[in-house]
């Protein structure tokens, strides 16, 4: 029989085209829909296209891998299909082209059903392409050029092309068809039996085809070559039967979807791609490259879908249909973990934890999920967890404190107690993850004297701090009096100074006063200890000694008090005030010095008969107090004059008289001032205690506590003056009368009756006119008569 085709071969081909046109397209058109599921049905989940193979079989009992089915799913109310519908339709957000359930399955190539899907079933959209047209053409022979082939081949779009059985098109300027719907090139050749196509040249009994199809669908190129009956082809850009295509330099498809091409992506069945340089793809979503490392698996998901789980399922192409019932893979377990580490004493959030559903086989998909978290996490804990699908434990194990360290962030002053809100404490949990938290008691005294470290508790453990305080650099206390010897303490709080300055003040009750701050105090600096805060410092007060002038200060305080010009120190008293009356003014200074050494009788430039000097040139370099011009002299000698007793720090002077005149000022030791009796010898002077004399020729004033009537000198001549007087030893009032020019001295009387009237016993003039000079802390408080300060050979001062 094979020989006797081979022989009549295109008698046989002839012979079946018109068996053909006999018994219609009806033993090849399909007949039946076979089902096999392939993806994985699991739980809560549904099934699409992708997850199944469909063949198609004709009475002719040829199959044929159907494309272009379509799969739906049923059991499901319409209740739940709107449900998944409004999570479909949500608005697009990012770009995205597509969101939901239908934004999963493109991602993960998951076996879903899409939005398009559900949307045409629930409208009723008439199915359009290959189905509908096979509903139009079923069990009607092909015509001209706009037919579909019997197997359900698409429409030709123009009069020059027509349908191949398995939909593809042959595009010519005339139209033809073969048996199985292929359609003849050029409008030449015959289709054999197996739908394979004859161009110029004739098939072969053994299927072997010069330029034409052979019965394995074998297809030669260029006019050359042939088909075997198994397919092979000895050409270029040959299939054989198995699929596989040999081709050099052009892509070539094998049946399992393997491309051996260079160059080119080349993409498998399965997804995979092999590719030089290029990256490869794989329908698990791995990818090979070159150069780079490639994720090697993915686990497979499935997405969940709203209702009961969908295991039934019709299959349809065109107007054949077929039911299949899938058993779902069962969920294992809810799984809720907490998605990333959580620390101790943290609040769990609850959007950090998710859930899934672990199926039997392995898979797991995530899951919407609600959970109540309540306060921190002090150790392992068990939140419940609530989905769709049940209920759940997330078990969180903390990630727990490794160690602390403490930093000292205020300013604590030594004495006072740190605070633990000022206590920074570093946590440096065991993963390597640090965190900032404040001490929350200290566990030891915080009274802080000396730097060093103090024990601290926190929510995450106890550690040391250190601490350096500010230290106390002194203290001192304010008193009301001036102190003296013998005086008690008395205070009511204590000034405490810190090294940057600050000061604070402290009450008496707040420390433990010394021994010493209980006994009288004694003349000098008295140095009182006491306890702060368990720390021992001491404050300093200076104290008088009890002598004339603390009581003159305490007798003379309204003085004091309103005197234009004062000097007070526990040695001597100064006041300086101005008077005029009537027509004179002049200045009184109130002396009270504490040790007759105090007063002196100073010498020009230390040096008796030579160059004569200032009082105020004096009074810088001596060392003044306040003091005033001293004795009447001789321009020529520039010697004191007008007295015969000079002696000067108890020595006596080479021109010295003898004896005394009566018109000298004599000082003794003891600080006494007087005018010695006429005839009295230098020798008596000495005797007496006289360290030093001024010699003066106004009139003696008051003597031994007596005014003395100065007779015609008396009469209204006023005069720019110097005069002294004494209350008793150490006690003295000077007085400079007059001001520039000479118009508004003093007359004696008036000098005299001012000295009675402060209690003078000793009163007398000394050197008047341009030589009358109070130098008073540095400064001249008088006018000179002659507008400036005359050279003068002595002075009469008093010092500290």
């Amino acid at each position: 029989m094979k020989q006797f085709l081979k022989k009549h071969k295109r008698a046989a081909i002839a012979g079946a085209v018109i068996l053909a046109a006999v018994l219609g397209v009806g033993l090849f058109v399909p007949v039946r829909i076979e089902v096999r599921q392939t993806g994985k049905l699991h739980q809560h989940a549904a099934l699409t296209e992708k997850d199944f193979v469909v063949q198609t079989s004709t009475l002719f009992g040829m199959k044929y891998d159907a494309e272009g089915y379509k799969v739906s799913w049923n059991g499901w109310t319409e209740e739940q299909q709107a449900a998944i519908l409004e999570q479909l339709n949500q608005p697009e957000k990012d770009g995205d082209q597509s969101v939901g359930v239908e934004a999963f399955a493109n991602e993960n190539s998951a076996g879903l059903v899409t939005a398009d899907d559900i949307l045409k079933m629930q409208s009723g959209e008439e199915e359009t392409g290959a189905d509908a047209l096979l509903e139009r053409v079923e069990g009607v022979l092909p015509k001209g050029g706009d037919a579909a082939n019997a197997a359900g081949g698409v429409a030709s779009q123009s009069a020059g092309k027509a349908g191949d059985r398995d939909g593809s098109q042959i595009e010519s300027g005339q139209e033809g068809e073969n048996l199985d719907g292929d359609q003849v090139w050029n409008g030449k050749g015959a289709g054999n039996l197996d739908g394979s196509q004859i161009d110029s040249d004739a098939d072969n009994l053994d299927g072997d085809q010069i330029d034409a199809e052979n019965l394995g669908d074998g297809q030669t190129w260029n006019g050359t070559g042939a088909g075997n009956l198994d397919g092979s082809r000895p050409d270029s850009d040959a299939d054989n039967l198995d699929g596989d295509q040999t081709n050099t330099g052009i892509d070539a498809d094998n049946l399992d979807g393997d491309q051996p091409e260079t160059g080119i992506d080349a993409e498998n069945r399965d997804g995979s791609k092999i590719d030089s340089g290029k990256d490869a793809g794989n329908r698990d979503s791995s990818r090979v490259e070159a150069g780079i490392d490639a994720e090697k698996s993915k686990k497979e998901k499935t997405v969940i879908v709203t209702g009961d789980t969908v295991t039934e399922y019709t299959v349809s192409k065109g107007s054949l249909t077929d039911r299949i019932k899938v058993d779902p893979i069962p969920v294992a377990e809810i799984r809720a973990v907490y998605s990333e580490p959580l620390y101790y004493l943290e609040v769990p959030n609850p959007e950090k934890i998710t859930a899934s559903l672990v199926y039997e086989d392995g898979a797991e998909v995530e899951v919407p999920c609600t959970s109540e978290v309540a306060g921190e996490c002090t150790g392992e804990m068990d939140v419940a967890v609530h989905t769709e699908y049940g209920d759940a434990v997330c078990h969180i194990v903390p990630v727990m404190p490794d160690r602390l360290a403490a930093e000292y962030k205020g300013k604590v002053y030594a004495g006072e107690e740190a605070l633990p809100k000022d206590v920074l404490i570093t946590v440096t949990f065991t993963d390597g993850h640090t965190s900032k938290a404040n001490a929350s008691e200290f566990l030891v005294d915080a009274v802080v004297n000396d730097p060093g470290d103090f024990h601290v508790g926190s929510a995450y453990g106890e550690t040391d701090v250190h601490i350096d305080p500010v230290p106390i650099t002194g203290a001192s206390i304010e008193v009301n009096k001036i102190l003296y010897e013998e005086d008690m303490l008395e205070f009511d709080e204590i000034t405490l100074e810190y090294e940057d300055g600050k000061k604070k003040a402290i009450s008496k009750g707040e420390v433990e006063l010394g021994a010493e701050a209980m006994l009288p105090l004694t003349a000098g600096k008295n140095e009182i200890p006491f306890i702060y805060n368990g720390k021992m410092y001491t404050f300093a007060v200076d104290v008088l000694h009890d002598n004339e002038i603390r009581r003159a200060r305490m007798r003379y305080a309204e003085e004091i008090k309103t005197a234009e010009y004062s000097h007070l120190t526990d040695t001597i008293m100064v006041t300086v005030n101005r008077y005029t009356e009537g027509e004179y003014s002049y200045l009184l200074t109130h002396i009270i010095i504490d040790d007759p050494s105090q007063i002196h009788a100073g010498l020009s430039y230390d040096d008796y008969g030579g160059e004569r000097e200032t009082p105020s040139s004096a009074a810088e370099r001596l060392g003044w107090v306040v003091g005033i011009n001293g004795s009447n002299f001789d321009y020529t000698t520039d010697t004191p004059t007008m007295a015969d007793a000079i002696i000067k720090n108890g020595q006596v002077m080479p021109d010295s008289k003898a004896t005394a005149n009566g018109m000298e000022i004599c000082l003794t030791s003891s600080g006494n001032l007087f005018s010695p009796q006429q005839g009295m010898t230098v020798g008596d002077l000495l005797n007496m205690g006289v360290t030093d004399t001024w010699c003066c020729g106004d009139t003696l004033l008051i003597s031994n506590g007596e005014p003395v009537n100065v007779g015609i000198q008396s009469l209204d001549y006023r005069y720019p003056r110097t005069a002294i007087g004494m209350v008793r030893p150490c006690e003295y009032y000077l007085i400079t009368a007059g001001s520039e020019g000479y118009a508004n001295g003093m007359t004696y009387d008036e000098i005299r009756d001012t000295l009675v009237a402060h209690d003078c016993g000793f009163g007398k003039c000394l050197d008047g006119g341009g030589s009358s000079t109070l130098i008073f802390e540095n400064q001249m408080l008088n006018s000179p008569a002659t507008g400036s300060e005359r050279p003068v050979t002595d002075f009469l001062y008093f010092t500290e």
